[in-house]
Protein backbone atom coordinates (compact mmCIF):
# COMPACT_ATOMS: atom_id res chain seq x y z
CA UNK A 1 0.00 0.00 0.00
CA UNK A 2 2.84 2.40 0.85
CA UNK A 3 4.46 1.76 -2.54
CA UNK A 4 1.26 2.67 -4.35
CA UNK A 5 1.06 5.99 -2.45
CA UNK A 6 4.65 6.84 -3.40
CA UNK A 7 3.94 5.94 -7.02
CA UNK A 8 0.77 8.03 -6.97
CA UNK A 9 2.60 11.06 -5.53
CA UNK A 10 5.43 10.71 -8.07
CA UNK A 11 2.89 10.41 -10.91
CA UNK A 12 1.04 13.55 -9.78
CA UNK A 13 4.34 15.45 -9.40
CA UNK A 14 5.49 14.52 -12.91
CA UNK A 15 2.09 15.36 -14.41
CA UNK A 16 2.01 18.66 -12.49
CA UNK A 17 5.49 19.58 -13.69
CA UNK A 18 4.59 18.81 -17.31
CA UNK A 19 1.59 21.11 -17.05
CA UNK A 20 3.83 24.01 -15.96
CA UNK A 21 4.94 26.66 -18.46
CA UNK A 22 8.46 25.94 -19.83
CA UNK A 23 10.12 28.85 -17.97
CA UNK A 24 8.63 27.71 -14.66
CA UNK A 25 9.73 24.11 -15.35
CA UNK A 26 13.32 25.30 -15.99
CA UNK A 27 13.29 27.32 -12.76
CA UNK A 28 11.86 24.39 -10.78
CA UNK A 29 14.42 22.02 -12.28
CA UNK A 30 17.26 24.44 -11.47
CA UNK A 31 16.00 24.84 -7.90
CA UNK A 32 15.75 21.06 -7.51
CA UNK A 33 19.29 20.62 -8.93
CA UNK A 34 20.70 23.19 -6.50
CA UNK A 35 18.92 21.51 -3.59
CA UNK A 36 20.28 18.09 -4.58
CA UNK A 37 23.81 19.49 -5.09
CA UNK A 38 23.76 21.23 -1.73
CA UNK A 39 22.61 18.03 -0.08
CA UNK A 40 25.56 16.13 -1.58
CA UNK A 41 28.08 18.22 0.34
CA UNK A 42 29.12 17.05 3.76
CA UNK A 43 31.49 18.69 6.25
CA UNK A 44 32.28 17.55 9.77
CA UNK A 45 35.16 18.68 11.98
CA UNK A 46 35.64 17.12 15.41
CA UNK A 47 38.65 18.47 17.33
CA UNK A 48 40.52 15.94 19.43
CA UNK A 49 42.43 16.35 22.67
CA UNK A 50 46.22 16.33 23.13
CA UNK A 51 46.46 12.60 22.38
CA UNK A 52 43.90 12.13 19.61
CA UNK A 53 43.85 13.85 16.26
CA UNK A 54 41.19 16.02 14.70
CA UNK A 55 38.55 14.20 12.67
CA UNK A 56 37.71 15.70 9.29
CA UNK A 57 35.00 14.37 7.00
CA UNK A 58 34.47 16.39 3.82
CA UNK A 59 32.63 15.34 0.68
CA UNK A 60 32.83 17.68 -2.31
CA UNK A 61 33.33 20.75 -0.11
CA UNK A 62 35.28 23.84 -1.15
CA UNK A 63 38.78 23.90 0.34
CA UNK A 64 38.12 27.43 1.58
CA UNK A 65 35.05 26.25 3.51
CA UNK A 66 36.94 23.30 5.03
CA UNK A 67 39.73 25.62 6.19
CA UNK A 68 37.22 28.15 7.59
CA UNK A 69 35.56 25.40 9.61
CA UNK A 70 38.95 24.14 10.85
CA UNK A 71 39.96 27.72 11.74
CA UNK A 72 36.79 28.09 13.83
CA UNK A 73 37.17 24.71 15.53
CA UNK A 74 40.92 24.93 16.18
CA UNK A 75 41.08 28.69 16.77
CA UNK A 76 43.59 29.86 14.18
CA UNK A 77 43.73 32.77 11.74
CA UNK A 78 43.01 32.04 8.06
CA UNK A 79 43.97 34.04 5.01
CA UNK A 80 42.64 32.31 1.89
CA UNK A 81 43.74 33.59 -1.53
CA UNK A 82 43.66 30.19 -3.24
CA UNK A 83 41.38 28.79 -5.91
CA UNK A 84 37.81 29.28 -4.63
CA UNK A 85 36.54 26.49 -6.94
CA UNK A 86 38.82 23.76 -5.53
CA UNK A 87 36.75 21.03 -3.87
CA UNK A 88 38.07 18.23 -1.74
CA UNK A 89 37.06 14.85 -0.37
CA UNK A 90 38.62 13.77 2.91
CA UNK A 91 37.95 11.32 5.70
CA UNK A 92 40.89 11.37 8.11
CA UNK A 93 41.94 11.76 11.70
CA UNK A 94 45.33 13.40 12.23
CA UNK A 95 47.03 15.98 14.42
CA UNK A 96 45.85 19.43 13.26
CA UNK A 97 49.15 20.49 11.64
CA UNK A 98 49.41 17.25 9.63
CA UNK A 99 45.72 17.47 8.75
CA UNK A 100 45.99 20.95 7.24
CA UNK A 101 49.18 20.04 5.37
CA UNK A 102 47.51 16.95 3.90
CA UNK A 103 44.43 18.75 2.57
CA UNK A 104 45.75 19.85 -0.80
CA UNK A 105 49.14 19.10 -2.30
CA UNK A 106 48.33 21.34 -5.30
CA UNK A 107 48.03 24.51 -3.26
CA UNK A 108 50.85 26.54 -1.75
CA UNK A 109 50.13 26.96 1.96
CA UNK A 110 52.05 28.58 4.76
CA UNK A 111 51.23 27.12 8.16
CA UNK A 112 52.52 29.14 11.11
CA UNK A 113 52.90 27.21 14.35
CA UNK A 114 53.27 28.18 18.00
CA UNK A 115 53.45 26.49 21.38
CA UNK A 116 50.19 24.95 22.48
CA UNK A 117 49.45 26.03 26.08
CA UNK A 118 46.82 23.30 26.42
CA UNK A 119 49.20 20.51 25.34
CA UNK A 120 52.71 20.89 26.82
CA UNK A 121 55.49 20.04 24.38
CA UNK A 122 53.23 20.28 21.33
CA UNK A 123 52.62 22.97 18.73
CA UNK A 124 49.33 24.37 17.53
CA UNK A 125 48.34 26.15 14.32
CA UNK A 126 48.46 29.92 14.70
CA UNK A 127 47.80 30.98 11.10
CA UNK A 128 47.21 29.38 7.71
CA UNK A 129 47.77 31.36 4.53
CA UNK A 130 46.76 29.78 1.22
CA UNK A 131 48.64 31.59 -1.54
CA UNK A 132 47.06 32.54 -4.87
CA UNK A 133 47.36 29.90 -7.58
CA UNK A 134 50.13 30.35 -10.09
CA UNK A 135 48.90 30.72 -13.62
CA UNK A 136 51.38 29.37 -16.21
CA UNK A 137 50.14 31.93 -18.76
CA UNK A 138 50.94 34.77 -16.35
CA UNK A 139 54.44 33.41 -15.80
CA UNK A 140 55.00 33.16 -19.56
CA UNK A 141 53.70 36.71 -20.08
CA UNK A 142 55.98 38.06 -17.36
CA UNK A 143 58.96 36.32 -18.93
CA UNK A 144 58.07 37.75 -22.34
CA UNK A 145 58.14 41.31 -21.02
CA UNK A 146 61.85 41.72 -20.53
CA UNK A 147 63.50 44.65 -18.96
CA UNK A 148 66.36 46.28 -20.80
CA UNK A 149 69.57 44.49 -19.93
CA UNK A 150 72.42 46.76 -18.90
CA UNK A 151 75.54 46.36 -21.02
CA UNK A 152 77.93 43.68 -19.81
CA UNK A 153 81.65 44.13 -19.24
CA UNK A 154 82.52 43.56 -22.91
CA UNK A 155 79.82 45.87 -24.36
CA UNK A 156 80.07 49.61 -24.67
CA UNK A 157 77.36 51.78 -23.14
CA UNK A 158 75.99 54.37 -25.56
CA UNK A 159 76.74 58.05 -24.90
CA UNK A 160 79.72 57.65 -22.55
CA UNK A 161 83.13 59.24 -22.91
CA UNK A 162 86.10 56.84 -23.07
CA UNK A 163 87.02 57.70 -19.45
CA UNK A 164 83.43 57.07 -18.22
CA UNK A 165 83.34 53.83 -20.22
CA UNK A 166 86.59 52.63 -18.55
CA UNK A 167 85.22 53.52 -15.08
CA UNK A 168 81.97 51.69 -15.87
CA UNK A 169 83.86 48.57 -17.03
CA UNK A 170 86.14 48.63 -13.98
CA UNK A 171 83.13 48.91 -11.64
CA UNK A 172 81.30 46.07 -13.41
CA UNK A 173 84.42 43.86 -13.24
CA UNK A 174 84.80 44.69 -9.53
CA UNK A 175 81.11 43.93 -8.83
CA UNK A 176 81.32 40.66 -10.78
CA UNK A 177 84.41 39.57 -8.79
CA UNK A 178 82.79 40.41 -5.46
CA UNK A 179 79.59 38.62 -6.50
CA UNK A 180 81.53 35.50 -7.45
CA UNK A 181 84.08 35.37 -4.62
CA UNK A 182 82.32 37.24 -1.84
CA UNK A 183 85.36 39.41 -1.11
CA UNK A 184 86.98 42.35 -2.92
CA UNK A 185 89.72 41.50 -5.42
CA UNK A 186 93.31 41.63 -4.16
CA UNK A 187 95.10 44.94 -4.67
CA UNK A 188 98.52 45.23 -6.35
CA UNK A 189 100.12 45.29 -2.89
CA UNK A 190 98.39 42.02 -1.92
CA UNK A 191 99.27 40.20 -5.15
CA UNK A 192 102.16 37.69 -4.94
Amino acid sequence: MAASKVSSVAHRTIRFSLEMPPATRRSAFLLMFVAISAGAQQLQVTPGDCKTGTLLVAKQVALSEVLRKLAQSLDFELKFEGDPARRIDANMTRPPIELVNALSAQDSMIVTQGRDPKCPGQNRIVKVWVLPPTNPATIRDAAAVRRPVPPTVGQAAPGLTPKEEKERRDKMAYDEYVGTHGVPPPTDEQSP
